[in-house]
């Protein structure tokens, strides 16, 4: 079989070759420059977060767990309706540990806000990561056959 040469001169088995090697080469450095965190552990750490902080005001406040989570949760997704508010059971008594408590719990939420709004941000690119791999699965699988490069016989002397 011999090599068929293009309008250019060239020989377009090559040239079909190195296509492939760079859509090859593109796909893999495309890949080695995303790291994606599975949106599994991202609702992990919400959630130990959210139970964390649930504990910790059950203590301070005597509060029950559920009353803990639903005001950790209501305050960190910035919600607030302020049903449940901390130092409730403090403000009668008028010293340090009242103040100590409002500042741990403004440093929670602070970082809580923080951490949550990078977990979102995480599972909004691995979801948005996802997409594109599909749509580059149903593109692929969808496609015209492309040219395979065959190999040339060479005539024995």
């Amino acid at each position: 079989m011999q090599s068929e040469m293009g309008d250019n001169g060239f020989d377009t088995n090559t040239i079909t070759t190195s296509n492939v090697d760079e859509e090859i080469e593109e796909e893999i450095t495309a890949e080695t420059n995303t790291v994606t965190v599975p949106i599994t552990i991202c609702i992990m750490i919400m959630i130990g977060y959210i139970f964390f902080g649930a504990r910790l005001f059950a203590d301070w406040e005597n509060w029950d767990i559920l009353d803990g989570s639903y005001f950790c949760f209501i305050s960190l997704s910035s919600i607030g309706f302020g049903d449940i508010v901390p130092g409730a059971s403090l403000q009668t008594k008028g010293d340090t540990k009242m103040e100590i408590s409002f500042i741990l719990c403004a440093v929670y939420l602070l970082l809580g806000m923080a951490l949550i709004a990078m977990c979102f941000n995480l599972m909004q690119e691995q979801v948005i990561y996802k997409i594109r791999s599909l749509k580059k699965c149903v593109r692929g699988c969808f496609r015209c056959a492309k040219a395979v490069p065959v190999p040339v016989d060479e005539p024995e002397s």
